[in-house]
């Protein structure tokens, strides 16, 4: 995962080796300009934003789906 700080987006990128052999654009519903994304060990997901007001995101899986 990678932050796309332009297009406001997370991008997933799918490697094969270092051939990039897709993408998919996440969480741009949150119209934030995204300073990083990492992945915790636990597989939460935690996003900075990029504002005066920037925030610590941390996303996680809803166990009831």
């Amino acid at each position: 995962m990678v932050s796309a700080l332009k297009f406001k987006e997370v991008r997933w990128v799918q490697m094969q080796g270092m051939k990039i052999v897709g993408q998919v654009s996440l969480f741009k519903e949150l119209e934030q300009r995204i300073r990083d994304v990492r992945v915790h060990t636990d597989g939460s997901i935690y996003i900075l934003t990029d504002s005066e007001n920037g925030k610590i995101l941390r996303i996680t899986q809803n166990i009831n789906d």
